[in-house]
């Protein structure tokens, strides 16, 4: 028996020829991008343990930040309060500056030339002459020079008379008696006088 191929016979053969064939090439192309995801299994695990890394890390340094933030917080009210304690030590450290310059005239005024002393008449109530004998000092370190006792004899608080002495010049801390001599000073009175005052004047 023999078949006669028409046209259209041809024509529907090799449609089922194409469709076969490609059937059978998509199963193959499916299988083989399978094969590529299996194979590429450990460099994606790779890749996402890398992501999780970073993003372990970025968390990390937050958590850092956030620490540095904390301390820098804290050493700002450092700042603040050791602010207010300079203020406190700057207040008292002018004090002391204060009271050094008050020590400093203190100690300039206890220093200079400073003279005064005591006298005694040889009796409580001297008429018309006395012998007085008495001494003297310069409390201060620095030298009185041009020292002048001035003696003051009063009666019943009532003026008498004066008398002027010159003593010359003493030195610094140091004690002088009056007279120089180991014998009293003889005055002459113009009236009867019961009181003995003095004072000194100087220059430095």
């Amino acid at each position: 028996m023999r078949f006669r191929l028409t046209v259209k016979v041809i024509i529907a053969i090799v449609a089922v020829g194409v469709a076969v064939s490609g059937t059978y090439a998509g199963y193959w192309h499916d299988q083989s991008i399978k094969g590529v995801y299996s194979s590429l299994t450990p460099q994606i695990y790779s890749l996402q343990n890398r992501v999780d890394a970073r993003n372990a890390q970025i968390s990390q340094l937050q958590g850092q930040v956030s620490q540095l933030n904390a301390e820098v917080s804290s050493l700002n009210s450092m700042v603040t309060s050791t602010q207010s304690d300079n203020a406190d030590l700057k207040q008292q450290v002018a004090q002391l500056q204060q009271q050094v310059s008050d020590m400093q005239k203190t100690i300039a005024q206890l220093e200079a030339a400073s003279v005064d002393g005591w006298f005694v008449p040889d009796s409580s109530s001297c008429y018309y002459s006395c012998y007085v004998r008495g001494a003297y000092a310069d409390f201060g370190t620095q030298a009185a020079r041009s020292v002048v006792l001035t003696l003051t004899w009063k009666n019943n608080g009532a003026f008498v008379q004066s008398n002027t002495i010159q003593l010359g010049n003493l030195a610094g801390s140091t004690v002088a008696i009056y007279p120089s001599a180991s014998t009293e000073q003889y005055f002459s009175i113009a009236a009867p006088a019961n009181q003995l005052s003095w004072s000194f004047t100087w220059t430095t």
